[in-house]
């Protein structure tokens, strides 16, 4: 029992490193919330102003509008590496 509690002193330091160091991640998680949050405000405004100039659009138009919506929606999805 003696050796198993001498074993597990020198890596509490590194365990509460480890756990600890998360914190120093928040500001990033809660930027990126906040940045993808801009990327929704937007998308919803141009997904809002579409329907009330359907009439107005040709189809050059409508297809941009459509490519716009979708340019908001990618940087909101998760990225894969395909390595």
């Amino acid at each position: 029992m003696e050796v198993a509690s001498q074993a597990v002193k020198p890596l509490k330091p590194m365990l509460w490193l480890l756990f600890g160091s998360r914190w120093l991640q928040l500001p990033l998680y809660l930027g990126l919330i906040a940045a993808q949050g801009v990327y929704v405000v937007q998308f919803m405004r141009e997904l809002l102003h579409l329907p009330g100039e359907v009439g107005a659009f040709n189809e050059t138009t409508i297809m941009l509008a459509v490519l716009a919506a979708a340019d908001r929606v990618m940087p909101a999805a998760p990225q894969h590496d395909n390595h």
